[in-house]
């Protein structure tokens, strides 16, 4: 019969081993999702990802926190509704967040423009 501390030694080292696994198949996944987002040229809103802890919304930069929306039958576009979404002008690297260049800088902008970098140097 196993004593306590021999079953506890066995615990570990299934955790060990089991964390091993998942971080050689998360390796492998990440792999596959960067080939897939640089291959389609995929940012957060594209693939539904949150960014800041709220909904990325296609088009922008961040989402706001809002209520989630009510289904709406037979929705259609009303002809005064006219205006063409705009393309960003402003993309970070590192994140995949843009930026149209209209109103308030986003925060990474702004956060990246304190510490050194330059506006010009995020344009698409």
């Amino acid at each position: 019969m196993q004593t306590f501390e021999q079953i506890q030694q066995q615990i570990v080292d299934l955790q060990k081993q089991a964390d091993a696994m998942r971080k050689q198949a998360m390796t492998a996944a990440i792999k596959e999702v960067k080939r897939l987002v640089n291959l389609y040229s995929l940012g957060h809103a594209d693939i539904g990802m949150t960014v800041g802890g709220t909904p990325a919304k296609k088009g922008t930069a961040t989402a706001k926190a809002s209520k989630p929306a009510k289904p709406v039958k037979n929705a259609k576009k009303s002809s005064s509704d006219k205006r063409a979404a705009v393309a960003p002008k402003y993309r970070d690297s590192e994140t995949g967040q843009t930026w149209t260049g209209r109103g308030k800088a986003p925060t990474w902008l702004a956060t990246k423009i304190a510490a050194g970098a330059t506006k010009e140097s995020f344009k698409i």
